[in-house]
C-alpha cells in the first residue's frame, strides 16, 4: 500500500520547497534547513487536512532527524527518526520497501535498536493497514499502541544514544598521514552506513575522510 501520490500543484511546491532545504543544507546553514523541514512538514499536515487523505511525510521526519544529529541532538533526533519510520512502514508495498526504509536502517544501525524491539510497531501499522485506519498523523500509532498494550516499551527506552561533535574540518587540510586516511564516499547529509563506516574507520586507528566532515569552500 503506497502513499497518495501528491497532486501536480503540490508536488511542485514540495520540490521547490525540498530544494531550498537542499541549497543549505550542501551550505552547511543547518538552522536554515531546519525551518525549510519544519515548514514542508507543517505544509504536508495542512495538505493532508485540506486533501482529507494521508501524504507520506518521511522525508522531511527524516531529514529533521539528520540535522539535528548533525547538531549532536542524538535524542531529539530518535523521535523523529521513529516517526519517519512509521511513515516507511505504512508506505510500504512489500517487505523490501520497509527492509530499504533509511530511517529503520537509522534505527538499527547507529541506534542499535534490535529489529526484535521494532516488530511490535511494525505488526501494529500491518493491523492498522488491514483494516484500512490509515492514521493522517504518525504518533497516532504509538499512542493505540499504548492503549492497547500497557506494557508496550518506548523504541526510545531501548535505544542507544552517542553524542558525537560534527565539527567541520578545513577543506584540503588533513591532519594525519596518507597512509592512515580512508575516504568514504557519500553525497547525503546523513547516512547510517557512511556513519557506521566512519565509526569502525576510527576503531582501527585510521583517519575517515568524509565529504560532509568538510567545510565547502566558496567559488
Amino acid at each position: 500500500m503506497a502513499a497518495p501520490v501528491l497532486p501536480r500543484e503540490l508536488q511542485l511546491k514540495f520540490n521547490e520547497m525540498a530544494s531550498q532545504y537542499a541549497a543549505h543544507t550542501y551550505n552547511k546553514d543547518f538552522a536554515a534547513a531546519l525551518v525549510d523541514l519544519d515548514s514542508l512538514y507543517n505544509e504536508m499536515l495542512r495538505w493532508q487536512r485540506e486533501q482529507n487523505q494521508r501524504f507520506d511525510k518521511s522525508y522531511p521526519l527524516h531529514n529533521i532527524g539528520c540535522i539535528l544529529r548533525l547538531q549532536n541532538k542524538g535524542e531529539k533526533a530518535l523521535g523523529y527518526f521513529i516517526q519517519a519510520f512509521i511513515e516507511d512502514l505504512f508506505s510500504a508495498s512489500s517487505r523490501t520497501d520497509i527492509d530499504s526504509s533509511r530511517a529503520g536502517q537509522t534505527l538499527q544501525l547507529v541506534y542499535k535498536v534490535d529489529i526484535d524491539a521494532l516488530k511490535p510497531l511494525m505488526m501494529k501499522i500491518s493491523d492498522m493497514k488491514n483494516r484500512g485506519n490509515i492514521p493522517l498523523y504518525p504518533a497516532e500509532v504509538t499512542k493505540e499502541l499504548k492503549e492497547a498494550d500497557p506494557n508496550y516499551e518506548d523504541i526510545e527506552s531501548k535505544a542507544t544514544i552517542t553524542l558525537k561533535q560534527h565539527r567541520l574540518r578545513e577543506f584540503g587540510v588533513f591532519y594525519s598521514s596518507p597512509e592512515k586516511r580512508v575516504f568514504i564516499g557519500g553525497i547525503e547529509v546523513f547516512n547510517p552506513i557512511i556513519e557506521l563506516l566512519r565509526d569502525i574507520v576510527r576503531q582501527l586507528g585510521y583517519d575517515p575522510a568524509v565529504t560532509e566532515d568538510f567545510e565547502t569552500p566558496l567559488g
